[in-house]
């Protein structure tokens, strides 16, 4: 009984505590369920440009050391490579508190030419997990693709296989 208890209490805490463990709330399933993507992605002019295109979501903070370091220089190769092929990339900056302008600005000395979005918390309630890149296929379906910070090789592959490159 008394284990009984202290499980259901480290359930609870999880799911209030932020950190993923559980969520109520499911990853969509297609573009169209993601009210806040579509209205940014309209208001920014980028819905047309990705229309049957595979898409890959990324939300990003300035102050994250691992998207500096390992998942922006994956990201930008992969544009390199699959752009002509039909994959758009859309970083969503969750950075609220910060000046869109340094924002801009990292990304210009990072070089980086794929399209950036200011998420004012709207994007980020479509989704329950916000730590991986998020893919969509040329119809707008959700896929899964495996961890691209633990296995780039299946991530790649998964792209590959998407852009039609396979």
């Amino acid at each position: 009984m008394r284990r009984s208890l202290i499980a259901l209490l480290v359930l609870a805490m999880a799911g209030t505590c932020g950190c993923g463990l559980l969520r109520a709330k499911k990853q969509p399933m297609n573009l169209k369920d993601c009210a806040g993507l579509s209205a940014a992605l309209e208001k920014a002019e980028l819905a047309e440009s990705v229309k049957g295109k595979v898409l890959v979501v990324l939300f990003w903070t300035r102050y994250n050391p691992h998207f500096s370091m390992q998942t922006l220089p994956h990201m930008k190769a992969l544009y390199a490579n699959y752009k002509d092929s039909g994959l758009e990339i859309v970083l969503v900056n969750t950075d609220r508190s910060s000046n869109p302008d340094e924002a801009a600005d990292f990304l210009a000395r990072e070089r980086v030419n794929f399209a950036n979005i200011l998420d004012d918390g709207s994007i980020g309630k479509d989704f329950a997990f916000r730590d991986e890149p998020i893919i969509f296929d040329r119809n707008g379906n959700h896929v899964k693709a495996g961890s691209h910070t633990s296995d780039t090789v299946a991530f790649d592959k998964k792209i590959d296989e998407l852009t039609g490159e396979k």
